[in-house]
């Protein structure tokens, strides 16, 4: 049995010894820190921020149920978006600790999980559902307009949910799910049989489609949900599999615009432990390594991103958070534990991760 595995058994006697020793929010700036989602023990909703050693920064209050987040690459702002269908999306700046301000989205619409900041932070791109017409757009909020929204380029593609930037900067990455969905049927998946996943490359400057790209027909089921970047530029893939259970069908892909996706060659054994869902992704040591887990299945996976050898296979019940942490990452769970690599870093008794976390330095 591994350390994950033995130590995800035992958190629940592990005691919290960090959760008193919160820091001012400006003592954020210059350093590295970690922001989530969580659901505490009375069952409200907030995001939390900690350090390295596991230490709470900051805790604000969401609410609803958090999703994902943005991090600006050029101050300390900070971005919660509500989890699907919501239509709450909070700007904070985490050196006051204070919200600035809520995405004001339009009735058509709401946000889809996940979003991104450009490079020079000004402005925020949010995947959204415009769901009156099926289909999917990027909203674009100005930091300089007080995160007015200031437009809007098409996903290409139908159920958007994570979107990225490339690395050079010019070209978004959004991974499009293929599902039809409805704010009045929040959890609904209204054509499961006629489906159409999609990875969509755009151009920032222009919001011109560059290249799409899905799984082959057989596999129309195969919903696209999260995406990282490699250290040779390409987009890994995590996928979510709407179809029957004993199907085989892969789970994570990789593709660059105009090719058709390199399906990862991974043990079907392992494959199986995944039970048809891959709930988040991540690259870390500058790319060179993939961090992909399963909530459904406990299962945690790293693998070196140019030979595909597994690194790292450990079961841990209801995993999904991954972030880089250098040469290593780190994973969140359900139980409130958070690890790195396969090394318990604290547990937090009075509340649960939700699916994602975001690392920043600023």
């Amino acid at each position: 049995m591994d350390q994950l595995t033995r130590r995800c058994l035992l958190a629940g006697g592990v005691s919290s010894l960090l959760l008193n020793s919160t820091v001012v929010a400006s003592e954020l700036i210059g350093q590295v820190a970690w922001f989530a989602c969580v659901r505490t023990d009375s069952g409200a909703f907030k995001a939390v921020s900690v350090s390295p050693l596991g230490r709470i920064n900051f805790v604000v209050d969401l609410p609803g149920r958090g999703h994902g987040m943005a991090v600006s690459p050029a101050s300390p702002i900070l971005a919660v978006f509500a989890r699907r269908p919501g239509r709450f999306a909070l700007i904070y700046n985490f050196a006051s600790g204070k919200q600035l301000c809520q995405l004001e989205i339009p009735t058509n619409r709401h946000f889809a999980g996940h979003g991104f900041f450009s490079p020079d932070g000004e402005l925020l791109y949010a995947t959204e559902n415009d769901f009156y017409h099926e289909r999917g757009v990027l909203g674009i909020y100005s930091s300089r307009a007080d995160f007015q929204r200031v437009g809007e380029i098409d996903s290409f593609g139908i159920g958007p949910h994570e979107a990225i930037l490339l690395r050079h900067g010019n070209t978004i990455a959004v991974a499009n799910g293929g599902i039809v969905t409805h704010p009045e049927l929040p959890r609904a998946k209204l054509n499961i049989e006629s489906m159409e996943p999609t990875l969509t490359f755009i151009d920032i400057g222009s919001g011109k489609l560059l290249s799409s790209v899905g799984p082959p027909p057989e596999w129309h089921k195969l919903s696209i949900r999260h995406l990282a970047e490699d250290i040779n530029g390409r987009v890994w893939l995590a996928c979510q599999y709407e179809g029957a259970a004993h199907d085989a069908v892969p789970l994570i892909g990789r593709a660059v615009p105009g090719k058709n996706i390199d399906w990862f060659r991974i043990d079907r054994g392992v494959y199986s432990r995944l039970k048809q869902y891959v709930g988040s992704i991540t690259s870390f040591d500058s790319g060179r390594y993939m961090a992909f887990s399963s909530p459904v299945g406990g299962l945690v996976i790293a693998c070196n991103s140019t030979t595909e050898d597994i690194i790292t296979e450990a079961d841990c019940a209801d995993v999904c958070g991954l972030a880089p942490d250098n040469s290593e990452f780190l994973a969140t769970d359900g139980d409130g534990n958070l690890w790195r690599g396969n090394n318990l870093v604290n547990h937090y008794h009075w509340f649960d991760w939700d699916n994602h976390i975001v690392r920043t330095q600023i």
